[in-house]
């Protein structure tokens, strides 16, 4: 099976997919009130240094995943375990976006409609892309990410009669331990969730730079979702806000241009099926990869539908309802970082102590 390859732009929109993703529409103001824009950026300016750890590993591991990584680094037990751990990380999220992604579908417009019937229809759709291969996902998002960017800024231009510049006073009213603890939600949920292109990344072309690549997309997924929370804030005011599991669309719903440009929540819709269809895909090629290696399979693809049909099952029992599913957030951020950071981090340490020993020992030899 020959090399996939992703140019840096690709790379770029398919991680500002990513970000997006379910953070799109979600709520959370709860902590930080009419702060969680500030929580928002400080949260990408915190992971910048674990960003450029990523980078780092796969600038000393080229064309190789997260995976193969472990096992180089921790031998065949502990790169197993870590494989088994990564893996079932990469399966949860996947279940977690298809779940936000059918309970928003039924909450918004397909109300008689069962969760199974979206879930079941994501699913074939991702499959059929993961089993195309990386680079259709690429391809696609060279198109569906400029748009759904376009849209954003769009439904801001749009609203801009709509907004009220007190909903957003005091700046840094909430208080900053309040701040920094809606700062952990975003932490873990969306920004640390990148920790999954370390198995992407070796997709990219040889002469791309990992470290721009994540800081570049990381970076415009957050200015988009600082655009969208200052949006829904200061359209809808807080009071409002925090009475809504899926804000985005509410907020866009009101735009009325002389009763001409209207009724385009729509677009609203449209952006997070793109930006979810994405995100899914990812935890699905990411799983299949790691399937692929605890079973010592040479074609990930051959897990592409096993996996999407594992997601689907355990996305219809992660919560009974929205509000479930919104609270689940809470104990995510704990274990999430473990995970995205913690890990990563580990990794590297290691793979510095260890290098050295070989260098020297191929010096030795010579």
């Amino acid at each position: 099976m020959g090399k996939e390859i992703v140019s840096s732009k690709q790379m770029i929109n398919i991680i500002i997919l990513f970000i997006l993703g379910t953070a799109f529409v979600a709520g959370g103001t709860a902590i930080a009130k009419q702060d969680s824009w500030i929580s928002i950026i400080l949260a990408f300016l915190l992971l910048i240094p674990i960003y450029l750890v990523y980078g780092k590993l796969n600038k000393l591991y080229p064309n190789k995943n997260v995976f193969e990584m472990f096992y180089e680094c921790f031998g065949k037990i502990g790169g197993a375990t870590f494989t088994i751990i990564f893996t079932l990380f990469s399966l949860h999220l996947g279940a977690l976006v298809i779940r936000n992604f059918t309970e928003f579908i039924q909450v918004v417009s397909l109300s008689e409609t069962p969760q199974y019937a979206a879930a079941i229809f994501i699913g074939v759709l991702c499959i059929w892309t993961v089993k195309s291969g990386i680079e259709i996902l690429a391809r696609g998002a060279m198109i569906t990410g400029p748009i759904v960017i376009i849209v954003t800024i769009l439904t801001v231009v749009l609203n801009i009669n709509n907004m009220d510049l007190s909903y957003i006073q005091p700046i840094f009213g909430a208080g900053f331990g309040n701040i920094l603890s809606n700062c952990t939600n975003y932490i873990s949920f969306p920004f640390g969730e990148a920790v999954l292109f370390l198995s992407v990344m070796p997709c990219l072309k040889s002469k791309a730079n990992p470290h721009k690549v994540y800081l570049m997309g990381t970076a415009i997924g957050c200015v988009i979702l600082v655009m969208g929370r200052l949006r829904n804030t200061l359209v809808l005011g807080l009071p409002t806000l925090e009475s809504l599991y899926f804000p985005s669309y509410t907020s866009v719903g009101i735009i009325n241009i002389k009763e001409f440009i209207t009724r385009i929540e729509v677009l609203m819709i449209g952006n997070f099926i793109l930006s979810g269809l994405a995100k899914v895909c990812v935890c699905i090629y990411v799983t299949c990869k790691g399937f692929a290696h605890l079973f010592n399979v040479a074609n990930y693809k051959d897990f592409a539908a096993p996996v999407a049909l594992m997601m689907i099952a355990i996305s219809a029992v992660t919560s009974s309802s929205t509000m479930e599913m919104m609270a689940y957030l809470k104990p995510y951020k704990y274990y999430a970082p473990v995970i995205e950071i913690f890990v990563p981090f580990l990794l590297l340490v290691v793979t510095l102590i260890k290098k050295p020993k070989k260098n020297s020992t191929l010096v030795a030899k010579e």
